[in-house]
């Protein structure tokens, strides 16, 4: 650590500080602390605030924060505080306090064998989630958005039982929920290029960065009342990271674990072998223009199902689904044979 430093709070030099009595507040996130400090003046800053610069990109929210001096209500705790980070793009105004920009993502309780990862979105209640599951709100704007719808809207749809669907870089074939690496279907579509980039700035993902090289692209239109059988993606056809940008509407996934040992690579077989009572279930609330990414335990372990639901129930609130609810499925196809254990 410096001994001297500029901080984005105040002007002029804070000067490095070892708090060795009684615990001090800081003067950003307002937590009490102990040990080093940055202090300019009698103001004390707890080193990991000062330890915030910009542009400051967190998980939370595809743009870039930047410190703004007039107070804000930050969009996570909704609580007001004189020191915040705000999106600055037009319309956007997110904003976060220093208290939960430094939130971990990714914590373990001493009574769980299993980490947990911070959530975002209406299911955040001040809980943890599954390793390798994030939710990011908003990913796109409503402007991109019926971009986006109006385009797909223009290709041409293959009607399956109950949904339509189209594939891009590589057909999806259900009957053996795999794909066939010898016959690509061309690049990715330009229309994503821009969700594509946005993903490729996800921070502090811990992932193999070839497996963020997207290459296959489902798009799926649900009906309301139609959604999805207890699944996980094939892994022995696709490699770790999968998103999901929801789109015109919302609903409700449900993750089941029918294993409550340690993790392991689960089978999609394991819906069908197991009952209901004998698993876990977590629901989570995709809100519309949120991207969901599935990795790690999330995505090998736990099944994701949606419920063939109109509606769905969100902290006491009843939610009608639309009457079209699309997805764009991102994956990256795996051309070498898988390593599960």
């Amino acid at each position: 650590m410096p001994m001297q430093k500029q901080l984005l709070l105040r002007h002029g030099t804070f000067f490095l500080n070892q708090v060795t009595r009684h615990c001090s507040i800081c003067e950003a996130c307002g937590i009490c602390y102990n040990g080093f400090n940055y202090t300019e003046s009698g103001r004390g800053i707890d080193v990991r605030c000062a330890s915030i610069s910009e542009p400051f990109v967190h998980q939370s929210h595809p743009h870039p924060l930047f410190y703004t001096t007039p107070k804000g209500v930050c969009s996570a705790c909704n609580k007001e505080n004189n020191y915040v980070v705000k999106c600055v793009e037009d319309n956007c105004g997110y904003i976060l306090d220093f208290k939960c920009a430094l939130l971990p993502y990714e914590v373990k309780h001493r009574v769980d064998d299993h980490f947990l990862s911070l959530c975002y979105g209406e299911n955040a209640s001040g809980k943890y989630q599954s390793v390798g599951l994030f939710l990011v709100p908003e990913f796109v704007n409503v402007e991109e958005e019926q971009e986006l719808l109006a385009v797909v809207d223009t290709r041409p749809w293959i009607g399956l039982a109950k949904w339509r669907v189209q594939h891009y870089g590589y057909e999806f074939c259900y009957g053996t929920r795999n794909v066939d690496t010898k016959k690509k279907l061309g690049e990715l579509p330009s229309f994503v290029s821009t969700i594509l980039e946005r993903i490729s700035l996800f921070p502090n993902l811990g992932n193999d960065p070839a497996s963020l090289s997207l290459d296959q692209l489902t798009v799926n239109e649900y009906p309301s009342g139609v959604g999805l059988s207890p699944h996980i993606d094939t892994h022995s056809a696709f490699e770790d990271c999968i998103f999901s940008l929801s789109l015109a509407g919302p609903c409700i996934m449900e993750f089941r674990r029918y294993s409550v040992s340690t993790w392991k690579v689960a089978s999609t077989t394991d819906a069908e072998k197991s009952s209901n009572s004998s698993c876990i279930k977590k629901a989570l609330y995709l809100p519309p223009r949120s991207m969901l990414l599935l990795s790690g335990e999330a995505r090998y372990a736990w099944n994701h199902y949606i419920p063939h639901h109109k509606i769905d129930k969100v902290k006491e609130k009843v939610i009608r689904r639309s009457p079209r609810r699309v997805s764009f499925t991102l994956r990256k196809v795996r051309n070498h044979p898988c390593r599960c254990e």
